[in-house]
């Protein structure tokens, strides 16, 4: 099984109105399919936030260098899997699948 990086991005926002943008990645049907990522995780970040509920710009750039660096250790001998990507409203949240025998922790 090949890992894509492909992704799609839809805008949506919180209840109080602020922006969150949701990204997704596509092409997982063959892992989904094998019945290996059984479970799911989410890594929170708060962040400050601008008017519109997105990081400010140097909170952005370490929340993307951080982020790489998670694909990057937890795909690497497949781990586990970054399938979505929520930010907005003060968090980012990073949501991996992972198989249950491996652990994640």
């Amino acid at each position: 099984m090949k890992l894509s990086n492909e992704w799609f991005t839809a805008l949506s926002q919180s209840d109080n109105g602020q922006l969150i943008t949701v990204m997704g990645r596509g092409s997982l049907g063959e892992f989904m399919q094998s019945g290996k990522l059984k479970e799911r995780v989410e890594i929170t970040w708060k962040y400050e936030a601008d008017e519109k509920g997105m990081p400010v710009e140097d909170i952005a750039e370490k929340i993307e260098v951080v982020q790489e660096a998670l694909r990057k250790a937890m795909e690497k001998d497949k781990l586990a899997i970054l399938t979505s990507v929520y930010t907005g409203g003060g968090e980012k949240n990073l949501g991996f699948l992972y198989p249950y025998r491996t652990g994640f922790w």
